[in-house]
């Protein structure tokens, strides 16, 4: 494959995240997922241009856009101290209002998380 995208369409691409997929189900409660459409994957990095960068599975394959509610959870998990997407984002976090500007693989979403630092929850 010549590209991100292109590696993440690819069928043992694909193939290896459904493994990884229901392995993360398992852990979360859920039992067999292979028909169902949740959990969602969703593979963040950095970003160039943008706050964070996401590649967004619903949940077979490489989603053309990005779900707005992906783009909310990935959002959420920008603003909470400890989880990946959190160490990704570099942009200051306040109290209140957070914009969050999403890169995905044909172009950009934004999200607009409401947030209490002191408490560490997401309004």
């Amino acid at each position: 494959a010549n590209t991100n995208t292109e590696l993440l369409k690819s069928l043992d691409f694909l193939a290896k995240l459904k493994i990884i997929r229901q392995k993360a189900a398992t852990l979360m409660g859920f039992k067999d997922v292979s028909s169902s459409v949740v959990p969602k994957v969703n593979i963040i990095c950095e970003s160039k241009n943008y706050d964070i960068k996401s590649y967004y599975f619903d949940p077979f394959v490489l989603h053309d856009n990005h779900a707005v509610t992906g783009a909310m959870c990935l959002a959420g998990a920008c603003v909470l101290e400890g989880t990946i997407a959190n160490q990704i984002y570099k942009k200051a976090i306040f109290n209140g209002i957070n914009k969050v500007d999403i890169e995905h693989h044909s172009g950009s979403i934004t999200a607009i998380v409401g947030f209490n630092k002191e408490i560490q929850h997401i309004d």
